[in-house]
């Protein structure tokens, strides 16, 4: 199974982004593109830098990433459940204290 043209344009970006170590070259590539590379990037020519370790590095990045992103928004979900429970548990208990009142 042959390479994609996207494959071979991150590839490329790569190989440049070793020559001049400028990472906005590879920074939009997600980290199912970067793994797609990876299962396909095979170093052909012993004179090109092998880029295995540096695409192993954007995944690890990627994935560090992603697992940041996902703690942020699990903590954000957990205080909008603890700002609804609590709304919840005090128009609960007005409503209780007057339904109370009623009573007397």
């Amino acid at each position: 199974m042959g390479m994609s043209d996207k494959t071979h344009e991150i590839i490329n970006k790569l190989y440049v982004f070793v020559d001049t170590g400028n990472k906005k070259l590879i920074e939009k590539y997600t980290l199912e593109e970067m793994i797609q590379v990876k299962c396909h990037y095979k170093p052909y020519n012993s004179k090109l830098p092998d880029l295995t370790p540096i695409i192993d590095n954007r995944i690890n990045e990627l994935k560090e990433i992603n697992l940041a992103k996902r703690k942020k928004r699990e903590k954000w979900l957990d205080r909008l459940f603890g700002f609804i429970s609590g709304m919840a548990v005090t128009l609960a208990s007005v409503y209780l204290k007057g339904c109370l009142k009623l009573e007397k």
